[in-house]
Parts: structure tokens; C-alpha cells; sequence
């Protein structure tokens, strides 16, 4: 719904206008993260349930796809609260709940660059 047909561009200049020219892909640069090419923790961080952009592709993936919408803020923060108060547990020795972060934390599950931002001294 929010990314469409939008692909930016570090710059316009370098967009392929042709799949004739395929091999000058490498040099668009776009400022959307691929995540089978970027890794998402060097563009974005969260503060609690609220994505931040660590650079400008960060700062542009939030915007182009609505990372930040009221909605998903919303569903993170249940997420959030309820990992926060696991993670306590987890602090005080519980193994339990330390095996619950970790695997929340793991990039196959949901909000877990969200995870790992927030409770990176828990991994």
C-alpha cells in the first residue's frame, strides 16, 4: 500500500530506463532496504516500538512503507510490553524467558529488529 511504484534513488540519474540495460543495475543505488542485501539494523533502530532512521535508506524505508504508521506502532508497543516485561524475567536468571527473547530476536520472527534493538543485552 505505501511503497507502490515508488523506487527511489540515491540518484535519479543512475535509474535504468530499459531491461536492455540490466548490467547497470549495480549503479541505481536505491534508498529502499533490500533485506537479501542490506541488513536492516544498519538502516533502522527502534526506541521501545518506534522505528527510527539511522541513515538516509533507513530514514526512507520508514517513510515509503509505513513503518511508522499509528496502527503498526500500536501492535508493536502490545509486542513490546510483553517482551519487556519476558526480558525482566530473563535479567533475573529465569532460562525460560532468555530462550524466548533470543528466539523473538531470530530474523524469521515478527518485530525482531525491534527485539534486537531494544534488548540486545539480553543475545
Amino acid at each position: 500500500t505505501f511503497k507502490r511504484n515508488y523506487f527511489p534513488l540515491a540518484y535519479e540519474a543512475n535509474r535504468v530506463r530499459s531491461h536492455h540495460h540490466h548490467t547497470d543495475l549495480p549503479n541505481e543505488s536505491p534508498l529502499l532496504i533490500q533485506p537479501e542485501e542490506d541488513e536492516p539494523e544498519d538502516h533502522i533502530t527502534f526506541n521501545r516500538e518506534i522505528p527510527l532512521g539511522i541513515d538516509t535508506k533507513g530514514s526512507v524505508t520508514i517513510e515509503r512503507l509505513g513503518l511508522d504508521r499509528y496502527d503498526l506502532n500500536e501492535e508493536r508497543l502490545k509486542y513490546y510490553e510483553l517482551m519487556a516485561y519476558i526480558a525482566d524475567k530473563a535479567r533475573s536468571g529465569d532460562t525460560i524467558a532468555s530462550q524466548i527473547i533470543k528466539k523473538a530476536s531470530l530474523p524469521s520472527e515478527r518485530y525482531s529488529l525491534m527485539i534486537r534493538c531494544n534488548f540486545s543485552d539480553l543475545l
